[in-house]
């Protein structure tokens, strides 16, 4: 089993520790927030309230398709790195409760 991890690392990071790196996880949270603020700038934008309907105008819905693939991979990365809702829920600093939102929010487009 150890050889095999030994292998699959050399392989992955070109036998170089640095090689493999993953973000941390309060990076990409903070990256989901900003994600988030993005997406919330554009419907503001748009003159669409609490995201109430995909704007009209095509460029933007594109955007908002970008914006939300982008927020989805970092989701992906944070549970990956062992993001659990219990977790998290028992938590109370202001980046947990804007992740926690914007989590609220996307739920409604997947």
């Amino acid at each position: 089993m150890q050889r095999n991890i030994d292998e699959a690392f050399k392989m992955y990071s070109g036998d170089k520790p640095l090689g493999l790196f993953a973000d941390k996880l309060e990076y990409n949270l903070n990256r989901m927030n900003a994600m988030y603020d993005d997406m919330e700038t554009l419907f503001r934008s748009a003159e669409i309230e609490n995201f109430e309907k995909l704007p009209a105008d095509y460029a933007e819905r594109g955007q908002f398709a970008k914006l939300f693939k982008r927020f989805n991979n970092y989701l992906e990365a944070a549970k990956i790195q062992g993001f659990t809702w219990k977790r998290f829920l028992t938590k109370s600093t202001p980046m947990v409760k804007r992740f926690l939102l914007s989590c609220i929010w996307m739920k409604q487009f997947i």
